[in-house]
This record gives structure tokens, C-alpha cells and sequence, in this order.
């Protein structure tokens, strides 16, 4: 019962964190490319480069930076 405990202590005292994975699905014309964009040029903004991803076969660009 201890790992949990110690687990919540490191986070709540600022140690380190793991980073976050956000995986965006939803329908054609849902919005997931607006909302890529617009997140990663939050996070750009903020001085905090995200690591993108597209994993749409059917998709050759994007208008937002993708690493891959």
C-alpha cells in the first residue's frame, strides 16, 4: 500500500511526471484536425514543442508541424 502513496507524494510535490499522450479520434468533419492545430500552436506558444504524430494514411499533409 505504499506505492500508491509515495506515487501521489512525487507527483503533488512537483517530481518528475511522465509526459501526457493525447490520441484525437472521431468522425470525418469532426473537428480533429482544428483541434490538433490549435493545440499544438498553444503548446508552441508556451515555449513546450509538442511531438506530433499523424496516423491517417489517407492524409500526405497537415497544416500544423507533425514529427512523423
Amino acid at each position: 500500500m505504499a506505492a500508491p502513496a509515495a506515487a501521489t507524494e512525487s507527483q503533488a510535490s512537483g517530481g518528475p511526471q511522465s509526459p501526457a499522450c493525447l490520441l484525437v479520434l472521431g468522425m470525418a468533419g469532426s473537428g480533429k484536425t482544428t483541434f490538433v492545430q490549435r493545440l499544438t500552436g498553444y503548446l508552441h506558444s508556451q515555449g513546450c514543442p509538442p511531438y506530433v504524430i499523424n496516423l491517417d494514411p489517407a492524409v500526405h499533409e497537415v497544416p500544423f508541424p507533425a514529427n512523423i
